[in-house]
């Protein structure tokens, strides 16, 4: 059932000494489904390399980290939709890249942010698909469906603005306490999704667009997982991966950098557990919107919040950075102390033998940390490729 309410509403946002007003018109899924999307073949909205969206992760969290397995209780599930009814063909219609150029007031606004720090990274809550659904009098199916027509709204926006990447929470292991019925009717949709994600490769290697599915995968289905990782060893080598510390490269969300942003919508003020790590410098920006209800001033409100916080933000960024060089640097100054006590040397002696020891220690740490490292992306990518080629 579609939601056949048509409307409109002046949205106004300030910024500077400017009010942009936009008209919002027909749901999302109603202009999607009504075949109003760009030609594949149009290049209006090509980019630079550098300016493309590079990375759409889809996660959803629940704190449970080992070491070993770094299985956080993540899992990835795209939640568009609860119910199974859903036909391939309105499957199909619904893109994950959608096309366009913004609108006259949407470019103008666009380049008032870019004349600023644009974030390189934003993360997503979806957060009120079932009180859309309710608000509209429509099955919550609907909800999900438009919450995912929003998401792919909401890349075109990130693409002609400039943002590289995009991390949305899409469903945490908690969900799986909803009806079987429900559950199952959403990995059912999540199968269709990344059956079609396959039939966009164009568009994903056109805008270098690399995806990645982050989570315990493990308590998805089998033919689930198989697509998941075809879709990430097919689009692999559309990134440039990004060096972290040893801790960030062990987390899931390794080969990005933090978020910039973190956006909630519905007025829920928490994070559920999501990027807890990743979002502690990062600019908290809660909205009241819903997320099917979602338009590009809400986001441009956001940017220019990041905007307007950043030099704090980079300066808390860097304070941190510099604290964790002379925490590290403090620990190998006590340990080469140990080292020359136990060889019945002055600790306060040579200095050149304590650089020389210094420099050692670093070096072998390094090495260990290296080889870990290299056996951890080992394991995950004979994961990825066992389930990719099961699934070719």
């Amino acid at each position: 059932m579609m939601c056949q309410d048509i409307w409109k509403k002046s949205v106004h946002v300030r910024i500077r000494k400017w009010e942009l007003p936009c008209s919002k018109g027909l749901p999302l899924a109603c202009r999607g489904l009504s075949g109003l999307e760009q030609s594949l073949d149009s290049d209006a909205c090509c980019l630079p390399q550098s300016s493309r969206v590079s990375l759409v992760s889809f996660i959803a969290s629940k704190d449970d980290f080992s070491l070993f397995s770094f299985i956080q209780g993540y899992l990835a599930v795209f939640c568009c939709c609860c119910c199974s009814c859903v036909i391939s063909d309105l499957a199909r219609t619904m893109s994950w890249i959608k096309e366009g150029e913004l609108s006259l007031w949407e470019r103008f606004c666009a380049n008032i942010i870019k004349a600023g720090p644009v974030p390189k990274h934003i993360a997503f809550i979806m957060d009120g698909n079932r009180r859309y659904a309710k608000k509209c009098q429509v099955e919550r199916q609907e909800g999900h469906t438009q919450g995912f027509n929003k998401l792919a709204e909401t890349l075109r926006w990130c693409l002609n603005l400039g943002i590289l990447e995009v991390t949305v929470y899409a469903f945490s292991i908690e969900n799986f306490k909803r009806s079987k019925s429900e559950v199952d009717g959403l990995l059912d949709l999540a199968r269709q999704k990344f059956s079609c994600l396959m039939e966009e490769q164009e568009k994903l290697q056109k805008h270098g667009v690399c995806i990645r599915v982050l989570g315990d995968l493990h308590l998805l289905p089998l033919d689930l997982q198989e697509k998941i990782a075809h879709a990430i060893q097919a689009t692999k080598n559309y990134n440039n991966d990004v060096s972290e510390s040893l801790l960030d490269k062990c987390l899931y969300s390794n080969h990005s950098p933090h978020p910039d942003i973190l956006i909630r919508t519905s007025g829920e003020v928490r994070l559920s557990d999501f990027l807890l790590w990743q979002t502690s410098h990062s600019c908290l920006v809660f909205q009241p919107v819903l997320w099917p209800e979602y338009t590009f001033w809400n986001l441009c409100e956001a940017i220019l919040q990041f905007q307007r916080n950043h030099g704090a933000l980079q300066k808390a960024r860097d304070m941190y950075a510099e604290e964790r060089k002379r925490r590290q640097l403090e620990r190998d100054q006590a340990a080469v102390t140990e080292q020359l006590l136990r060889e019945g040397l002055q600790a306060s002696g040579d200095a050149q033998l304590r650089r020389t020891r210094m420099h050692k220690l670093s070096t072998k740490r390094e090495e260990r940390v290296q080889g870990f490292l290299k056996a951890l992306e080992v394991k995950r990518a004979n994961w990825l490729a066992l389930w990719g080629t099961a699934s070719a």
